[in-house]
């Protein structure tokens, strides 16, 4: 997988350290872990924005008059069953993150390796409208994220926890 990132807002290296290894990892565990199918080459692009930039597409794309952790904008709708090269975007706001993992007592970077999983299976179509969704949906993230940060060199004491 071809991964296009993009930091639009210096301070995300602050909290989250070396993002790129860190989306190269979460992806690689999701590959790993799950039976997702892509051809060879398929890309997959990454923004690390901030609030202002979620809330604006937030509002713009779902019609929600607020910021959130992560939006995901596939390339081709969930279901169409038609594979290329561009999987889609994941755009995710470093002051929602922050204030989340705080909130929760999860360490910034362990709750954005969560949200990287998130959004890569909204961008595979899972979804998490209905509550059976929203089991499987958590059940493949806590999969991953076992996965991932038993195999993670990014190891220390992690407090993956779902909420």
């Amino acid at each position: 997988m071809i991964i296009d990132i993009c930091v639009k807002e210096k301070e995300w290296g602050l909290e989250f350290g070396d993002l790129e290894g860190l989306v190269h990892e979460v992806v690689d565990a999701a590959f790993r872990k799950v039976s997702l199918d892509f051809a060879s080459g398929t890309e997959l692009g990454v923004v690390f924005g901030n609030d202002v930039l979620l809330h604006r597409l937030n509002l713009e794309y779902r019609g929600v008059d607020n910021s959130t952790n992560v939006l995901s904008f596939p390339q081709i709708p969930p279901g169409e069953g038609v594979p290329c090269r561009f999987l889609g975007d994941l755009v995710f706001a470093r002051e929602t993150i922050i204030r989340e993992a705080l909130s929760s007592g999860k360490k910034p970077v362990d709750h954005l390796a969560h949200l990287i999983v998130h959004g890569l299976l909204h961008l595979c179509g899972y979804d998490h409208v209905s509550f059976s969704e929203a089991e499987t949906m958590e059940g493949i993230e806590r999969d991953i994220l076992e996965h991932f940060f038993s195999f993670s060199l990014l190891r220390p004491e992690r407090n993956i926890g779902f909420s």
